[in-house]
């Protein structure tokens, strides 16, 4: 009998050398279930009922219905009362495939339970926060925040608050990263109403998001003082326009023989010349102004003057004369829709003086827009 004893206490004594982790043995927790996946813009909320016992709960997405590594990310919640999580940052019409779980920390782990049913829900377009219209001359300038996941905006426009299809026109831009377009060449002194949507292209497809609550405007009436200057009866900025671009398509057709002092080369060139000189204000980093960098680009650009035929050129050559993609500046492209202000001075000698200010524009191309088609520019930078 005391040799039995023995045995059995040698036994329980060899069993005590080898702890076992309580959490070896720990259950899993119960895993919840999925009361709804509802829609949002490029966003879903999934909610669930209340587990008693976990630590948090873990979200599962996927584009997969099968939850492929590739395909599959996780959210999550830390707090155990919370039955609700919002996802966002995702694709706009996108069907996805969402699951939750609980977990529960014990020491340094977490015990995961199974995953609930999966409910699948198709994301929404975003609705675009339309932030301001203003007017211009003739036209309006549309400004808005940029929506998330989306190919491109339509700008709706229409003298009815109703947008009655008859007197409703549109605007497609087509840059997702978009947040403003101009509406030009309508009537002044006319009220508008405006919209803005988003639409997401898939394959062949596109969707549309809902329209943004309207705004009006009262486009600008053009401002032209009509008259006879220099003997031609001038009644629109539109017609100073057309008589800009005349004479300076008249300019461009006058060449002179030009020769070189140091190499007594004779060369045919543009008659009148501008002169090319770049220079760089304003340069912000992070979308802050930093004015070392404009005395610094300032120092490199000292000696970059050179001779032009009249502005917008690109060479003081008729045939090397040409934009970014080799197409000629020769005549003018600049349009009456390009011109912010303009105004103009008879000075009774058969002259006029034209001061025009061309609309604004960033990372300005020759040619290729109001800056680049009055002015002569460097390009994109």
């Amino acid at each position: 009998m005391k040799k039995t004893l023995s045995v059995c206490l040698a036994l329980l004594m060899l069993l005590s050398c080898f702890a076992v982790p309580t959490t070896a043995f720990a259950a899993a927790p119960k895993k919840p279930t999925v009361s709804s996946v509802s829609a949002g813009a490029a966003a879903f909320t999934v909610k669930w009922k209340k587990v008693s016992g976990v630590t948090g709960y873990q979200v599962q997405y996927s584009t997969s219905s099968k939850f492929t590594s590739k395909t599959s990310k996780t959210a999550t919640a830390k707090k155990d009362k919370t039955t609700a999580k919002t996802v966002s940052g995702l694709k706009s019409k996108t069907k996805y495939y969402v699951r939750v779980r609980t977990y529960k920390t014990i020491g340094k782990k977490k015990k995961y339970s199974s995953w609930s049913s999966a409910k699948s829900v198709t994301t929404k377009v975003a609705k675009v926060n339309f932030k301001s219209v203003s007017a211009e001359r003739l036209g309006f300038t549309v400004k808005w925040s940029k929506a998330p996941s989306v190919s491109g905006y339509r700008v709706q426009y229409s003298t009815s608050s109703k947008f009655d299809k008859k007197v409703t026109k549109a605007l497609k831009v087509t840059n997702g990263n978009a947040t403003s377009a101009s509406i030009t060449g309508l009537k002044g002194g006319k009220k508008y109403y405006v919209r803005v949507q988003a639409y997401v292209n898939q394959g062949k497809k596109s969707y549309s998001g809902a329209y943004s609550a309207a705004k009006s405007v009262t486009t600008a009436k053009d401002p032209f003082k009509k008259g006879k200057y220099a003997g031609v009866q001038l009644n629109t900025t539109a017609d100073a326009v057309r008589y800009y671009v005349k004479a300076y398509n008249a300019t461009k057709k006058e060449t002179a023989k030009y020769k070189d002092l140091e190499t007594e080369e004779i060369s045919t060139y543009y008659k009148m010349l501008g002169c090319k000189e770049v220079f760089v204000t304003n340069t912000r980093i992070n979308g802050s102004k930093n004015s070392f960098f404009d005395s610094y680009f300032e120092s490199l650009l000292t000696d970059m003057i050179l001779p032009t035929g009249l502005p917008p050129s690109t060479s003081v050559n008729k045939s090397a004369d040409t934009d970014l993609n080799g197409k000629s500046l020769i005549t003018s492209r600049l349009r009456d829709t390009d011109v912010a202000s303009l105004s103009i001075k008879n000075n009774k000698n058969g002259t006029v003086t034209l001061t025009i200010k061309p609309k604004a524009v960033q990372m300005s191309s020759p040619g290729a827009d109001p800056q680049g088609r009055f002015f002569t520019t460097a390009g994109p930078m």
